[in-house]
């Protein structure tokens, strides 16, 4: 698969989605130039701005399977799988500080809570025992 077919596919696939070159560029973070030589074939798009596109337009990995060869699907995949997996790897990381900041929260709550009870049922050693000797 030359990179003509794939300019050519990516342009087609956008305007089935009737996105404009300067919304795809504003969702992909790109000039409208860059959308531009990809779509024209001037530029070879890179792998994250064809990521992008698949991602914006849902585009199915078996729709470029159709027109990559099979050293070049088989690398496609091998980097998405990377990226999906990086992706996932991050948002559990999220998660995780997520959860453990709720933990942390949860933690000072109730200490502070058993702080206030212990204070209200001991006396206070400023108050006068009304003892007199």
């Amino acid at each position: 698969m030359g990179l003509m077919e794939l300019s050519k596919f990516l342009q087609e696939r956008r305007k089935e989605s009737r996105i404009s070159q300067d919304v795809m560029a504003e969702t992909m973070q790109v000039s409208r130039y860059t959308i531009l030589n990809m779509e024209t074939g001037v530029v070879s798009p890179s792998f994250m701005n064809v990521w992008k596109y698949a991602m914006i337009l849902r585009i199915k990995m078996s729709d470029f399977e159709r027109i990559l060869d099979d050293e070049t699907s088989e690398k496609l995949r091998i980097k998405a799988a990377k990226i999906l997996k990086r992706d996932l790897m991050e948002k559990m990381e999220r998660l995780t500080a997520k959860r453990k900041l709720k933990t942390k929260k949860k933690w000072n709550k109730s200490y502070k809570k058993a702080r206030k009870s212990h204070r209200e049922t001991t006396p206070s050693q400023t108050e006068p025992s009304g003892e007199l000797s």
